[in-house]
């Protein structure tokens, strides 16, 4: 939790660029599809942060001493994946309508 607190306070201080992560162009329009894999990674990232210290060591599988992180449910990755497609999908039709108008 201490890296997210200094990521946000480096960020907010400018000494983190994050121009253009919101938009495919510099100054443009939020993309809705990159605001959607944004806040389903922080979501997934955070619900598995939980997960991961709420979990007592008693229910974790070992071998050999050593406690194996907590599974991550199929519905996540589904979410996940989801949401890589649609970037992907969005990223990937943007390209051939660029490419269209070239042609023209």
């Amino acid at each position: 939790m201490v890296i997210v607190g200094l990521f946000a306070v480096r960020m907010m201080q400018g000494r983190i660029n994050v121009t253009g992560l919101m938009s495919a162009t510099p100054g443009g329009r939020a993309d809705p599809e990159r605001a959607l894999l944004l806040t389903a990674t922080l979501a997934v990232a955070f619900y598995y942060t939980l997960k991961t210290i709420t979990t007592p060591l008693s229910a974790l599988p070992e071998q050999n001493g050593v406690y194996a992180m907590p599974d991550i449910s199929v519905d996540l990755l589904t979410l996940l994946g989801g949401t890589q497609a649609t970037y992907l999908s969005a990223k990937t039709w943007r390209f051939l309508l660029l490419m269209g108008d070239r042609d023209a």
